[in-house]
């Protein structure tokens, strides 16, 4: 029985015990008999045990449902503490299962990263080998070399010509760049298993491995070349480049000097010595080497470098106080931008730069009036720093 039948039971029988009294007026009583009487009365009290009967299986019918509503309760605290602990191992396999897949991430990248390194090694341990083949052959060279038997065929010679051709062509292919960089000196090592005197082919491999940023190793193969040919100025311009670039400035002037001991005439070779020069903080013997490369004419069709010339020139001056030389070469940078063929943004910018850097020369030797007019041009070709110049110098 539930709570609600047990309550509407209760209400209709205190309902009859409480309501049937209300039938029985006074005037009703009067009209009643003792014997009517009496059996009313044992009626009622017929009633009311019937009621204290109903009572008292309704309070039993009561603990029951306390009883049994506690047990419901202890019930639903014992799944609510599992639903808890549910959750709780729940939540402690989702982290497990995140911690399982962040360790499988870090795996995965683990993986991929050795692959590379795999693949590196195995990259450079067939360049070792390729190396080591040539070592090899070069050895034996050397020993026949001093029984004076080594000879190259003409058509090992043709072989080796066509590797480094096809080298050459692939480092003029400007797509790629890297990768093909990387078969141009498989051209180039192939070339020199056939032939392993063959200079030109350690000259280009130097070349390729110093644009990778393989120094030291490009300087392996400019010694190779030199020693194969001491008489391949370009061997020298190129290792004199190398040199100058990673700060051996010493050993940069020397190969420089070498190439022009070989070749006077190339007025490139002393820009690029000059440049070295100008970095050991020698100025003089760098305008010296400047002032000599804009005198000599094209060599083998390329021009002297004037513009790049001038600009380390003037700087050059500039620095050991020369302002009357350095304003000299800044005129003949004006002149040569001040031509309709420069009248471009990138042109009128590097000429408002030469007025202004002219200008404060001129402001060095005290002369004013030219420093101002010189500040001037340079504000109507859209310098910046102009203006600040004619305000501190201009009144």
């Amino acid at each position: 029985m539930n709570l609600n039948t047990l309550f509407f039971r209760l209400f209709a029988q205190f309902s009859i015990f409480f309501l049937s009294p209300l039938y029985l007026y006074p005037q009703d009583i009067d009209k009643m008999n003792k014997k009517e009487l009496i059996s009313h009365i044992t009626r009622l009290n017929s009633q009311v045990d019937s009621c204290k009967v109903l009572v008292r299986v309704s309070n039993d019918e009561l603990s029951n449902c306390e009883n049994r509503l506690k047990l419901v309760e202890s019930d639903l605290t014992i799944i609510t503490g599992k639903l808890i602990s549910g959750k709780e191992k729940l939540d402690s396999i989702e982290r497990a299962l995140l911690s399982e897949q962040e360790i499988s991430t870090n795996l995965s990248k683990e993986l991929e990263e050795t692959r590379i390194v795999v693949f590196n090694l195995n990259t450079k341990l067939s360049q070792q080998s390729t190396t080591l083949d040539s070592v090899n052959k070069q050895l034996l060279i050397l020993l026949d070399k001093q029984n004076d038997q080594y000879e190259v065929s003409s058509e090992d010679r043709l072989r080796a010509e066509s590797l480094l051709n096809e080298g050459v062509e692939l480092i003029g292919n400007p797509n790629n760049k890297k990768e093909n960089t990387l078969r141009a000196i498989e051209k180039y090592s192939n070339a020199l298993i056939i032939d392993p005197t063959y200079a030109d082919a350690f000259r280009r491999r130097a070349k390729a491995k110093e644009w990778l940023g393989n120094y030291q190793d490009a300087l392996s193969d400019y010694k190779a070349a030199i020693d194969e040919d001491a008489s391949n100025e370009l061997s020298y311009f190129n290792r004199g480049d190398l040199y100058c670039q990673i700060g051996e400035l010493e050993k940069a002037v020397s190969d420089f000097t070498s190439f022009i001991e070989i070749e006077p005439n190339y007025s490139r070779a002393y820009q690029h010595r000059g440049n070295c020069f100008a970095k050991q903080g020698n100025y003089e013997a760098a305008i010296k080497d400047y002032d000599f490369a804009l005198t000599l004419p094209p060599f083998r069709g390329e021009k002297p470098d004037e513009d790049d010339i001038l600009r380390a020139s003037s700087l050059c001056k500039d620095l050991i106080k020369d302002y009357k030389g350095a304003i000299e070469d800044f005129t003949r940078l004006i002149t040569r931008y001040e031509r309709p063929e420069r009248d471009h943004e990138s042109g009128r910018k590097s000429l408002a730069s030469f007025y202004v850097s002219r200008g404060l020369n001129y402001s060095k030797l005290n002369d004013l009036v030219s420093a101002c007019t010189d500040f001037r041009r340079a504000l109507e070709l859209g310098s910046q720093d102009a203006s600040t110049y004619i305000r501190q110098f201009c009144h």
